[in-house]
């Protein structure tokens, strides 16, 4: 019997001679039934309502951070969009388009790094501006004086750790994301 492939002759002949044959893994998507859509959609809730919480710390201070705003609210509408096509999926048991396969992944991509690089401008505001504030008015951060900017740079960190948060959830949307990226190859 001939081998059929490049792959499968190559393995005949290393095994002719007596060598080690490497037969590579490849993964499979597994099943929608085994929960890959709902931990999609679990994930895409997450993020949302992460994202909005997020804006809503964001929106009481006072003061915007335009590219922390931006990364908000696109992963809001991103993610939104996604759990909806997600819902979608999951009752009807096919895709709206398979070329959203590409969206899924790619967007995915994009979402996880500006979640991440929201996060870390956002740290790194109110990291600085408070080292700076300390330096030079320390009685501001005094409980006597009612720790007036302590609870401004607060909603700062709960803001970045939201959006930090968000992000890990967008990158593990990434990995089932690609599942189905494979699959159009």
């Amino acid at each position: 019997m001939a081998p059929t492939t490049a792959a499968a002759a190559a393995a005949a002949a290393a095994e002719e001679e007596g060598g080690v044959v490497v037969q590579p893994v490849v993964l499979s998507r597994p099943p929608s039934s085994s929960g890959v859509l709902p931990t999609m959609l679990v994930l895409r809730a997450l993020t949302v309502a992460l994202t909005f919480i997020s804006l809503i710390v964001l929106a009481t201070t006072t003061a915007y951070a335009r590219y922390v705003l931006f990364t908000m609210i696109l992963g809001l509408l991103y993610s939104l969009l996604q759990a909806a096509l997600t819902v979608y999926h999951l009752s009807s048991g096919k895709r709206v388009s398979n070329i959203l396969v590409y969206l899924d992944f790619f967007g995915d991509l994009v979402l996880t790094y500006a979640l991440a690089t929201g996060a870390a401008a956002c740290f790194a505001a109110t990291v600085d501006t408070r080292k700076i504030l300390e330096e030079e008015f320390p009685r501001l951060f005094d409980d006597a004086y009612g720790n007036l900017f302590g609870k401004f740079f607060e909603k700062g960190d709960a803001t970045g750790s939201m959006l930090f948060i968000g992000s890990i959830c967008s990158s593990v949307s990434v990995v089932l994301s690609a599942f189905g990226l494979r699959d159009r190859f």
